[in-house]
């Protein structure tokens, strides 16, 4: 499955109104990987500070399938020891949830 954001079809669930879809025009993310659209905290300026958002896509069974893989890219800006991100997956229908990789045992896992 390949999702391009262009149409409200590909929307991801937005929690806490933080991130929104749409065109990038800010300092840092100005452009979309493949088309126009993208996902943003803020899609024409820096983030907003001191807030905890999470971008969640639509559950996916890979119980029939051998080697899954994830792709996706990611622009960002970190403030070292204050923002973090992370890939989570959940083996339970999201009643516990696992990061996918690490920055200390994986350093690349996000490339």
């Amino acid at each position: 499955m390949i999702n391009s954001f262009e149409d409200a079809a590909d929307g991801l669930i937005v929690e806490n109104g933080v991130w929104e879809r749409g065109i990038p025009s800010g300092p840092a993310l100005n452009s979309a990987a493949s088309g126009t659209q993208a996902y943003a905290t803020n899609l024409s300026d820096d983030y907003p500070t001191d807030v905890e958002a999470y971008l969640v896509t639509n559950c996916y069974d890979f119980t029939q399938i051998i080697d899954p893989v994830l792709k996706f890219q990611m622009a960002y800006i970190l403030e070292t020891n204050w923002d973090w991100a992370n890939v989570q997956y959940s083996l339970n229908g999201g009643q516990t949830w696992e990061n996918l990789g690490t920055v200390n045992s994986q350093p690349n896992w996000y490339n």
